[in-house]
């Protein structure tokens, strides 16, 4: 298993060493050294779950394809979707402020507003699955008979894990879920009205899962494998419907 870590790990390296490859040696390499898919080592979380005794070996192999598979939608996300807005918008002399007299220019902010909140709800629903598997060793699935969503199976059963502290997102979650990512998948889209008012999406909204799972998860999750409690917490005036994360999280 170590070697298709090795490879997998070596293979990100090399697709940010490509994209960075014309900017200054010195902002490349802090580029590349602090990024997020470089300071997640997958390598290092595989032989300190291997050494720790809290959960069982034989759950490594899948754990890390989980973990692959959160890896890959962070590129996506923070490597290339990200960086089309300053592409095709930003960087061409356009802001938030002007893009309504320029319809083309808005619709391709509304193609990107979208294409973020749906890939931003794929990480958070691998992250669920990754979460889920590592505390039980069972895929996460929908009880049809039940009429329970895996959120809600999710939700109710890491409240009474280490990971009780995602609870506290979880009203931003149903936000998110009710007022950006179902109306997009199931229902009217929320960026007709926008574009026929002349307004726009909060740009804040789309990218608000992204931050939720590149600032707690990993090192809350490498404390949690070695059986520690997980020490980091976030918060962002952005969350919908959650309580101040300042002022502590209930135990």
């Amino acid at each position: 298993m170590i070697e298709i870590i090795q490879q997998f790990e070596e293979k990100i390296k090399k697709a940010l060493e490509f994209k960075y490859q014309n900017v200054d040696q010195k902002i490349r390499n802090y580029l590349i050294q602090d990024n997020i898919l470089t300071q997640w080592e997958l390598v290092k979380f595989y032989n300190l779950y291997i050494k720790s005794e809290v959960y069982p070996k034989e759950r490594i192999k899948e754990i890390m394809y989980y973990l692959f598979d959160i890896k890959q939608q962070l590129y996506y996300l923070l490597e290339v979707d990200l960086g089309l807005y300053n592409h095709l918008i930003y960087n061409r002399g356009f802001s938030n402020n002007n893009i309504i007299d320029f319809p083309h220019i808005q619709l391709t902010k509304f193609s990107l507003d979208q294409n973020i909140i749906l890939k931003s709800r794929i990480l958070w629903e691998r992250i669920m699955n990754f979460i889920y598997y590592l505390e039980t060793g069972k895929k996460l699935e929908n009880k049809v008979s039940g009429k329970k969503s895996k959120k809600k199976i999710f939700f109710d059963f890491v409240s009474e894990t280490k990971w009780n502290f995602l609870v506290e997102y979880k009203n931003h979650i149903d936000w998110f879920d009710d007022k950006l990512r179902t109306p997009e998948v199931h229902k009217s889209s929320i960026f007709r009205n926008y574009f026929l008012t002349a307004s726009d999406i909060n740009p804040d909204d789309p990218i608000s899962l992204i931050g939720i799972v590149v600032n707690p998860i990993w090192e809350n999750g490498v404390n949690i494998i070695q059986g520690r409690n997980p020490p980091l917490r976030y918060w962002s005036v952005n969350l919908k419907g959650i309580k101040n994360l300042k002022h502590g999280l209930p135990k």
